[in-house]
């Protein structure tokens, strides 16, 4: 999926500065952002009436794009750690 001449690019890439060797037809896939990737990733892997683990706070696609094809949903409270950038210090 993606473009074959970035994916291409990549492979190159990888092979470049990380000595790692990628098909750019089978082992690479290009997507428009994170959530696009991980909803395709999941719906690849995921059957229907099986369960994931979402945390929560999260984004409204990754809470909601898993309604849509059929897993369900259990969220998770995700505290922040006292002293951390999430917790509200800059």
């Amino acid at each position: 999926m993606g473009m074959l001449e970035l994916r291409q690019a990549i492979a190159e890439k990888l092979r470049r500065e990380n000595g790692i060797e990628a098909d750019p037809e089978k082992e690479i896939l290009a997507v428009a952002g994170a959530s696009h990737g991980m909803a395709i990733t999941l719906m690849t892997v995921l059957e229907a009436r099986e369960e994931i683990i979402i945390p929560n706070p999260c984004t409204f696609s990754t809470w909601t794009g898993p309604n849509t094809w059929g897993p369900e949903r259990f969220p998770f409270l995700v505290r922040p750690i006292m002293g951390s950038r999430s917790a509200g210090n800059p």
